[in-house]
């Protein structure tokens, strides 16, 4: 048995339902996407903070850094006096000793 075809006026009805639910479906797109720009721009704000923030403890970092080289440096040089003050101490006590024959 031969079934028949839904008429052409049907037809236009339901391509025109489909598109208007597709209108529908892009017009929840945009508004999906408007807020998610919105979330980035605000979370591109919270870097920013963040990376000022981070910017200026790595600079007070440095300067502490900086601080302690030139604290290590000085601790250096004395301890390089005491190892050549003591070196020539010992080497005249030795030579002292050497001296005196004995």
């Amino acid at each position: 048995m031969q079934t028949m075809a839904p008429p052409e006026d049907a037809q236009k009805e339901r391509f025109a339902r489909i598109d208007e639910r597709f209108v529908q479906i892009d017009r929840r797109f945009d508004r999906l996407e408007a807020g998610t720009n919105e979330r980035f721009v605000q979370i591109d704000k919270r870097f920013d903070r963040l990376e000022a923030g981070t910017n200026e403890r790595f600079t007070r970092v440095e300067g502490d850094i900086a601080g302690l080289k030139k604290g290590m440096g000085s601790v250096q040089t004395t301890l390089n006096r005491i190892c050549i003050g003591l070196a020539l101490g010992f080497s005249s006590a030795l030579l002292a000793i050497l001296a005196k024959g004995g």
